[in-house]
């Protein structure tokens, strides 16, 4: 399985160009949007949104910012939880729009995003990542994620090269 990780969109037309060039890019089998799709509550921005990533024929999975509204979810198509997590074997991705100090079991991973900060790294067996944000970044360059069985990579999502490589079965 091959998931495309993004965050921190706000409305943007060109990060979401951006994800579209990426999901052709990577070809991966489930979006991971962690929050702040939109800027909320615009129904033609979100109707749009929502449009474009139907349009791109991979399943969604995402969570709500700060950003985002309740009401969002009817213009976007999909639902947007506070949080959510997905099983990977015996393991799972917990997704949350900001940063949760909480403890995890080892092995599980951590997915977050409102800095609009990229992050990639293992806390005791925990591995944390922020992919940054496809629009607005705040430390210079649009960004998103990629997991797949072996490993997460972080990506410069404009011309979709590796910045971070994260080996899943490394201790660090």
């Amino acid at each position: 399985m091959k998931y495309l990780v993004f965050s921190d969109l706000h409305g943007s037309k060109h990060g979401l160009e951006l994800l579209e060039q990426g999901v052709s890019f990577e070809r991966p089998d489930l979006l991971i949007c962690l929050g702040d799709i939109s800027y909320g509550a615009y129904d033609q921005e979100a109707t749009i949104i929502g449009e474009t990533i139907k349009r791109l024929g991979v399943p969604i999975v995402a969570v709500r910012g700060n950003c985002d509204y309740i009401e969002d979810e009817s213009f976007l198509g999909f639902a947007l939880p506070s949080a959510l997590a997905i099983p990977v074997g015996n393991h799972e991705i917990h997704c949350s729009h900001k940063a949760s100090h909480v403890a995890f079991p080892s092995g599980d991973f951590v997915f977050f995003g409102h800095t609009h900060v990229k992050t990639l790294y293992k806390d005791m067996g925990v591995t944390r990542l922020n992919p940054g944000s496809i629009a607005l970044p705040r430390d210079g360059v649009p960004s998103y994620a990629v997991m797949d069985d072996e490993k997460i990579e972080l990506v410069d999502a404009n011309d979709n090269k590796r910045i971070q490589t994260l080996n899943l079965f490394s201790p660090y």
